[in-house]
């Protein structure tokens, strides 16, 4: 809602902060299972590309990794269609 209407912020700001702050004590462990993946994926990465002079740590891994799978693909062309038959004739 407030991405949408940011002039709620004053309104909506507070409510969304309390609920937070409620949740907060629920959301550490889910927070921190998110981060050690995140944290799993980034290590992994710089492993499997250790070697690789192409690899741009700045970049998203997984989308190196889609280019280097689909390098090349070529969509196949498009099968041409027949004109429909006008069966009511």
């Amino acid at each position: 809602m407030i991405e949408n209407n940011p002039a709620m912020m004053p309104t909506l700001g507070p409510i969304l902060e309390s609920q937070i702050r409620n949740s907060l004590p629920l959301m550490v462990p889910a927070i921190k299972k998110m981060k050690a993946k995140a944290k799993a994926s980034e290590e992994a990465a710089a492993e499997l590309f250790a070697d690789d002079p192409d690899f741009n740590p700045n970049e998203d891994p997984v989308k190196q990794i889609l280019e280097m799978i689909f390098a090349g693909y070529q969509p196949p062309a498009p099968v041409p269609t027949e004109d429909p038959v006008d069966v009511v004739a």
